[in-house]
């Protein structure tokens, strides 16, 4: 029974610590406010983390108690039902992308994904001493959550560029992992073009809380210090119906977007696309020829009411068409509807994050405005064609549901993802080299009529396709990645953990010989002055915890 307790104690102290550094009030936003507002900031935040707080030691508490196994006999550390928060969170399923052989599709075709709302998701399950469902892990989202070094050579006339990079593979030593990255430039402020808000703002009955309404008058509210003088910005909400609280209004009157943020609160069913109607009709009021025209929805994602699905969907791609980015902002636990949210950013080219906490807000919409906020490159596909000569087989990890078919990436007219100011994306794939005996699927007994006679050098060719803002033809660049490099494959990248941890959270059988010790171990690539890789770090270790194992004879 020691170990039990030991175990639990451990469990309640990292969820203690999980939420120790949101105490950190963001001293820039407060130099910038004035004396009474820094005190209603600091004391509302107190507050409201105090509470978040309670709510994760006492669910992490509940939930870590120990049971019996009755089918071995023996004590286990397993996920109990809470009684304080409730699991009716929905979330879209998706298939991992299968093991290909080169020699019957050497193309890789996929439209790039900025989205980090899952990060956050899985972070607020783990601080509540609770595994998240599987189709909640969404492996890019995890990946491209982190922070990377930046690439050079970015400017107004190079405003993407890659980098690859060869791998051993953690968890399989008869294949190698291909990093493909890409890094957008990240302009200066006075740089950026002018921008027209609508703030979209879900005030329905299940978005009373601290944890959602309340937070994202917060949010919001700090936002306000980031944007340029001359920019607009209007407060739609919606619940029963819609209503327009605020006209677009320059920013420099910020008092008075304040007053309209503060006398918000919640009631009522989900109207969701009569609001998104009126927010993008303000939208076209307020239209800059040439600036940033965007709509950001705040909301749990529960629509009862009016247009769903492909109908919602089709409203949102015909204003992303005229010129009007959706960003979509997810809040609230117990009922949240990922499945609803996640689509409507992928179509209405913009980005999809979660708000699990004040500390993530300030980082989505004030320190990561300019990636939130302005687009670099749109429609941004890429397309990686394997070497049969030296890659027998592939699989790239995550991106489920961003595959295109292979005809799509020469197709401008083909939609795809957008990637902000200063962003990175990062894929992996996992790869059998041809002069490997190992196979994740058996040869054909009768060969392959077709033969390689060129490139020999080559192990793969990686093409990018991109336009600008303002669209138009695309841009296409070629990166050539060469047998050699193979030679000089180096230890794990932080992006390795972070595919490795959601691939054992998705209960991936491609990991499934790979344990959470040895996980834990490449912790140590991480870069700890980095918020984000400290989150990632505290996840795995909360993660290894929850996971059901025997302890041994009572």
């Amino acid at each position: 029974m020691k170990n039990v307790f030991t175990v639990t104690a451990l469990a309640l102290a990292i969820a203690a610590c999980s939420v120790s550094r949101d105490e950190a009030v963001d001293n820039t936003i407060l130099s910038q406010a004035s004396p009474p507002q820094r005190q209603e900031v600091v004391a509302e935040e107190k507050r409201v983390l105090k509470a978040e707080r309670e709510q994760q030691l006492l669910t992490a508490k509940q939930q870590m108690a120990p049971v019996v196994d009755m089918a071995s006999g023996s004590y286990r550390i397993m996920p109990q039902p809470s009684y304080v928060v409730e699991t009716r969170d929905t979330y879209s399923a998706t298939v991992d992308n299968p093991v290909k052989r080169v020699s019957d599709d050497p193309f890789s075709t996929f439209s790039v994904d900025v989205d980090t709302a899952s990060f956050s998701v899985v972070l607020r399950y783990l601080n509540e001493g609770r595994l998240p469902p599987v189709d909640a892990v969404r492996t890019e989202e995890l990946i491209n959550a982190l922070t990377y070094e930046p690439l050079p050579g970015l400017s107004a006339s190079q405003p993407l560029a890659m980098e690859t990079r060869l791998m051993k593979t953690p968890w399989n030593a008869n294949t190698r992992l291909l990093q493909v990255r890409l890094n957008a430039w990240e302009p200066e402020q006075a740089e950026l073009p002018d921008s027209n808000y609508v703030f979209l703002i879900d005030a329905s009955g299940s978005m009373q809380g601290e944890d959602r309404i309340g937070l994202l008058k917060r949010a919001f509210s700090v936002m306000l210090d980031r944007l340029k003088p001359s920019d607009t910005v209007a407060l739609v909400t919606y619940a029963s119906g819609s209503r327009t609280v605020l006209e677009p209004t320059e920013v420099k009157e910020k008092h008075r977007i304040l007053q309209a943020l503060q006398s918000l609160s919640a009631g009522g069913s989900t109207n969701a696309s009569d609001g998104i109607q009126r927010a993008y009709q303000l939208a076209r009021q307020a239209f800059i020829k040439g600036g940033n025209n965007r709509v950001i929805l705040a909301t749990d994602g529960d629509v009862n009411v009016g247009l769903r699905g492909e109908a919602l969907v089709e409203m949102i791609e015909r204003q992303r068409d005229a010129g009007i980015y959706l960003t979509v902002l997810g809040v609230g636990r117990g009922n949240y509807i990922d499945a609803q949210l996640e689509p409507l950013a992928n179509n209405g080219d913009g980005n999809y994050y979660y708000l699990d906490s004040f500390r993530e807000a300030r980082r989505v919409l004030v320190s990561g405005l300019k990636g939130t906020a302005y687009t670099l490159a749109k429609d941004v596909k890429l397309q990686v064609e394997f070497n049969p000569a030296v890659v027998s087989e592939y699989r790239l990890i995550g991106y489920n549901n961003r595959q295109l078919a292979h005809a799509d990436f020469n197709n401008d007219a083909k939609d795809a993802g957008d990637i902000g100011a200063g962003h990175t994306v990062t894929a992996l794939y996992e790869i059998t080299l041809a002069d490997s005996e190992y196979r994740f699927i058996d040869e054909r007994r009768y060969g392959d009529a077709r033969t390689v006679d060129k490139n020999q050098n080559e192990l793969a060719l990686i093409k990018l396709r991109y336009k600008s803002p303002e669209g138009g033809a695309s841009v296409r660049k070629d990166h050539v990645v060469y047998r050699r490099d193979l030679q000089h494959s180096d230890g794990v990248s932080a992006a390795v953990l972070a595919a490795g941890f959601a691939e054992k959270l998705r209960q991936s059988p491609y990991l499934a010989d790979f344990d959470w010790a040895q996980l834990l171990a490449m912790t140590s690539t991480l870069n700890l002055q980095q918020d984000d890789h400290t989150d990632l770090k505290r996840m795995v270790e909360s993660a290894a915890l929850l996971q059901p194992v025997k302890l041994g004879g009572m």
